[in-house]
């Protein structure tokens, strides 16, 4: 089973501009609520990739404040 996933993302506000790095967090779930292990987190058209542990938690570090980020699992 395949899922795939595309979210958009915009943060705003003066003090993120400033920093250099952003850290998305997260916690993917399937359709039951049940935790996804193992899902690729991708910020698109980069080498910026993470995936999710055990309990479908991830942690993604981003250079800048807009982007697409995509989610897969085989």
């Amino acid at each position: 089973m395949r899922y795939f996933l595309v979210a958009l993302f915009t943060l705003w506000g003066g003090s993120l501009l400033a920093q250099e790095n952003t850290t998305l967090t997260g916690h993917v779930r399937s359709e039951k609520s049940e935790p996804l292990s193992g899902v690729t987190v991708r910020l698109q058209n980069t080498k910026i990739v993470t995936s999710t542990d055990n309990e479908g938690f991830y942690s993604l570090k981003v250079p800048f404040l807009q982007g697409i980020i995509t989610f897969s699992r085989v």
